[in-house]
């Protein structure tokens, strides 16, 4: 899997993600730098949402995992991390 930063402005640092998107899970890490609620999705190569949670992150270092346990096929997906008008997308290659 390849990982790399498409665009976005940046509401935290650099996001670091891990994803085995064929078996469904993945984990993004991120720093906020205030209290925040947080929406992470998955879009497919056509941008649909295949998958959307919130967290509720706090000053600093957070973490979210995910285990859909659907399998996805090889492909281009996106990780987008949503924080009030912000937005960054990782572009993931599986």
């Amino acid at each position: 899997t390849r990982f790399r930063n498409v665009t976005g402005v940046q509401t935290c640092a650099l996001p670091i993600l891990n994803a085995n998107i064929s078996t469904g899970n993945f984990s993004v890490s991120y720093a906020v730098r205030e209290n925040v609620t947080v929406e992470i999705s998955l879009k497919d190569s056509e941008g649909k949402k295949i998958f959307t949670a919130s967290q509720d992150a706090t000053i600093g270092t957070n973490r979210f995992s995910a285990e859909d346990n659907r399998n996805f096929k090889p492909g281009t997906y996106f990780v987008c991390l949503k924080a009030g008008e912000l937005e960054q997308i990782m572009k993931i290659e599986n």
